[in-house]
C-alpha cells in the first residue's frame, strides 16, 4: 500500500519462480530417472538422478547450484555404495535442517530395500555408505522400486517408495526418528480403492507434518495431495485434494515444495508430459 492509502491492496511476496535452467535431457524412459531436487539450509540447491544404462550402483549423478556463483556444477562425490543395480530408480534427497546433514537414498542391491549415505558439506563428499539396508521391512518379493521421496520436519523423517508389484502401482510409507539410520514401515501398500499412484513428491509443512503429492494413474487419473500431521500418520487414510483434474500424459511427474513464506506449491506434468 502506498503512503496515505487507507485500503490494503495485498502483499507482493517472494518471487518464487524467476526462471529455469536445463540440467539434463534424454529420450524418455531411456534417458535416466526422474530427478529429485532439494533446497539446502545454506541456500544452495542439490539435484540428483540416476543415469541411464549403468549396470552397477550407485549410478547417481549429483548437481549443485550456489546462488553466489549463479551456476550449476557437477559433483563427483564417491558414495561408497557398490553392487549390481536391479533397475533404474529415482533416488531421494532430504536434509536435517537442525544439523544441516544431507541424506541420499538409493536402491539396495536386493532391489527391495534402500541404502542411505550422508553428507555434511552440502553434497561435496558423502560417507562411505552404510553396510546395512535402512528399511526395517523389505518390500514384497517381486516388487520393482521406481521412485523414492523423503522429507524431514521437526525431528522426523518420512520416506515414500513408489513401486510396482504384479503390474499394479503401489506406495509404501516409512518413518524414522533415529536420524534416518533406520525406518519403520508405516504402510506397506496403497489401499485406496481405484487409485494407482505412479509418481510422488513430499514436502514439510510449517509447524509440523508433511504434504504428499502424487499422480493417480487410474482410469480417472489426476494429481492429488494429502496432508499428514506426522511421519507415522498413514497418508492413504487422509483426505485427498485434487490438484490437477487432468489425465497426466507422457511420463507422470509431480513436485511439491514449501516456499520461504510457508506457502505450498505443486508443479505437475500434464498433456504430453
Amino acid at each position: 500500500a502506498a503512503a496515505g492509502d487507507t485500503q490494503y491492496l495485498g502483499w507482493d511476496g517472494y518471487q518464487t519462480i524467476s526462471g529455469s535452467q536445463m540440467l539434463y535431457a534424454g529420450n524418455g524412459a531411456s534417458g535416466g530417472s526422474l530427478p529429485d531436487v532439494l533446497r539446502l539450509k545454506s541456500g544452495s540447491v542439490l539435484a540428483v538422478h540416476e543415469a541411464a544404462g549403468a549396470a552397477v550402483l550407485p549410478a547417481v549423478q549429483i548437481f549443485r547450484y550456489k546462488p553466489a556463483d549463479e551456476a550449476w556444477t557437477t559433483l563427483s562425490a564417491a558414495l561408497g555404495v557398490t553392487g549390481s543395480k536391479p533397475n533404474q530408480v529415482s533416488p531421494a534427497l532430504a536434509q536435517d535442517t537442525v544439523t544441516g546433514r544431507v541424506f541420499l537414498f538409493v536402491v539396495s542391491f536386493t532391489g527391495l530395500n534402500l541404502i542411505m549415505v550422508s553428507s555434511d558439506d552440502d553434497g561435496a563428499t558423502f560417507t562411505a555408505g552404510s553396510s546395512y539396508q535402512v528399511l526395517r521391512e523389505d518390500l514384497p518379493a517381486g516388487s520393482t522400486i521406481n521412485e523414492v521421496r523423503a522429507s524431514y520436519n521437526n525431528g522426523q523423517f518420512v520416506l515414500f517408495v513408489q513401486y510396482t508389484l504384479s503390474a499394479v502401482a503401489e506406495v509404501a510409507q516409512y518413518a524414522s526418528t533415529s536420524g534416518a539410520a533406520r525406518f519403520d514401515q508405516v504402510s506397506a501398500n496403497w489401499s485406496v480403492s481405484g487409485e494407482k499412484p505412479n509418481s510422488i513428491s513430499v514436502a514439510p509443512l510449517t509447524g509440523g507434518g508433511f504434504l504428499l503429492g502424487y499422480a493417480d494413474g487410474a482410469t480417472t487419473a489426476r494429481y492429488r495431495s494429502i496432508r499428514i500431521g506426522s511421519a507415522y500418520e498413514v497418508a492413504e487414510d487422509g483426505t485427498a485434494v485434487i490438484l490437477v483434474a487432468q489425465i497426466p500424459g507422457g511420463r507422470p511427474s509431480i513436485s511439491v515444495w514449501r516456499d520461504e513464506d510457508g506457502a505450498m506449491y505443486a508443479l505437475a506434468a500434464v498433456d504430453e508430459g
